[in-house]
């Protein structure tokens, strides 16, 4: 378990699959997702089994510190041994939790553990170019921009960008 003022990580449990359920079929928060199918409860019971049997992910509910609710998740994946890197994903679920610092200190928890246990050298990641909560959240985090990647994304009748991001060890640790 990882622990900060306002959120621990902790393996996720079955007991997080209704939270999860419900915020992958609601279309204000999967917007900002690069996959935003809807999702059943088989298929989310199906993702959770994959996920927590896959060497190249590595997966946390993201639990406020004071009421112990679930309000997230967040992720490593496509982890690369030989190259020392990975793939960021991040979701604050619980929309009253928007604004309010928990997804910057869930990331600075998962990337202390990713560059420290790890051993990773580079974290990538991206954001859609309508998602400034997201944009300012890397930019918090020290990542740099990288590119835009034009109209990648359907989104609200439209397309849209995605920004590269990427993360290095010392970027982080400064």
């Amino acid at each position: 378990m990882l622990e900060g003022k306002l959120v621990r990580l902790r393996a996720m449990e079955e007991k997080d699959l209704p939270f999860f359920h419900k915020w992958m079929n609601d279309p204000e928060i999967t917007q900002y997702l690069l996959k935003y199918l809807p999702f059943s409860l088989k298929d989310e019971q199906e993702w959770f089994d994959k996920a927590r049997n896959d060497p190249s992910r590595v997966h946390f509910a993201i639990e406020d510190r004071k009421s112990g609710k679930t309000i997230g998740h967040c992720a490593l994946v496509h982890i690369h041994p030989a190259n020392r890197n990975a793939e960021f994903a991040i979701s604050i679920g619980e929309k009253t939790r928007w604004n309010k610092g928990a997804g910057t200190e869930a990331a600075r928890l998962l990337f202390s553990y990713a560059f420290d246990t790890l051993n990773l050298h580079r974290i990538n990641s991206g954001a859609a170019d309508f998602n400034p909560r997201s944009i300012r959240m890397h930019e918090k985090l020290g990542f740099k921009k990288e590119g835009l990647q034009r109209e990648r994304l359907y989104r609200r009748g439209k397309y849209c960008g995605l920004i590269g991001f990427g993360l290095l060890r010392d970027e982080f640790k400064r």
